[in-house]
This record gives structure tokens, C-alpha cells and sequence, in this order.
């Protein structure tokens, strides 16, 4: 009985531990994303231009003309999330008619595509098969977490 006693408390103790490191972890990742959110168009282009570099392996031209197409694409898209509606407006869908989800789905289509015919110009075409493998990753990876 004592040997029951002092293992049900072990297993107790263990596992509050385990939600701990799991919230610390949260905080961490929300403090990044906070200090992340203040870094320059210029600053967040540079970063993600080095990340590519590592991953495919750019020349300097390349660099150049992806780092151009990330400050206009970061900038757009900072411009974009000052402009949006406050919370609740991906929860709430009365806030939205269907002609403007249509309108605004349509265009941000097109911006993707307009933004991957860049990038297919800059790289070459195994660079661009692995950028589109990258992405599709990241994508994946966004998609699985839990929507709060």
C-alpha cells in the first residue's frame, strides 16, 4: 500500500511538471512572435532572405531580388493587418457579406500567384521546386495548430 502511495504521488508530481514546461514553452513562443512583430519590413526581409539562402543556396543576384520582393511583400502585408477589422472578425461571418469574402479570397489568390511567378523568375527550377516544398511545409504546419 505504501509502495502504491508513494508511486500514484510520483506519477502526480511528473505530470504537473509536464503542463508546466508545455505553458513556459507557449509563453516563449508568444514573446518571439511579439518581439517579431516589431522588427522592420527591411529587418523581417533580411532574415527570411538568409533562411532561403541556407535552403536553396542563393547566389547574390538572387538574394538581391528576393529581399526587394520580401520588403514589398512584408510591407503590404503589415499595411494589410493594420487595415483589417478588429477580433472576432474570422469568427463572426455576419460581419462579412459573401460578395466581399469573395472579393477579398479573390485577390489575395491572385497576389499568391502573382508572388510565385516572382519567385519562379528569380530561381532556378529545382530552387523552386524546393521553395514550393518549404512552403507547402510551413503551410501544413500552420494548419495543424489549434485554432483558439
Amino acid at each position: 500500500m505504501k509502495n502504491a502511495l508513494i508511486l500514484i504521488a510520483f506519477l502526480i508530481s511528473l505530470g504537473s511538471f509536464a503542463q508546466k514546461t508545455e505553458g513556459m514553452q507557449q509563453r516563449q513562443k508568444m514573446e518571439r512572435s511579439r518581439i517579431a512583430s516589431n522588427l522592420s519590413a527591411e529587418e523581417m526581409a533580411t532574415l527570411r532572405t538568409k533562411e532561403l539562402t541556407l535552403q536553396l543556396d542563393l547566389n547574390e543576384s538572387q538574394q538581391k531580388s528576393i529581399k526587394a520582393l520580401l520588403v514589398s511583400e512584408i510591407s503590404n502585408r503589415k499595411a494589410n493587418m493594420q487595415n483589417r477589422p478588429q477580433k472576432g472578425f474570422r469568427k463572426d461571418s455576419t460581419n462579412i457579406s459573401s460578395e466581399d469574402f469573395y472579393k477579398m479570397r479573390s485577390e489575395r489568390l491572385d497576389h499568391q500567384i502573382e508572388f510565385q511567378n516572382k519567385m519562379k523568375m528569380i530561381l532556378t527550377d529545382t530552387q523552386f521546386d524546393t521553395w514550393k516544398s518549404i512552403n507547402q511545409q510551413r503551410r501544413n504546419k500552420i494548419q495543424m495548430k489549434p485554432q483558439r
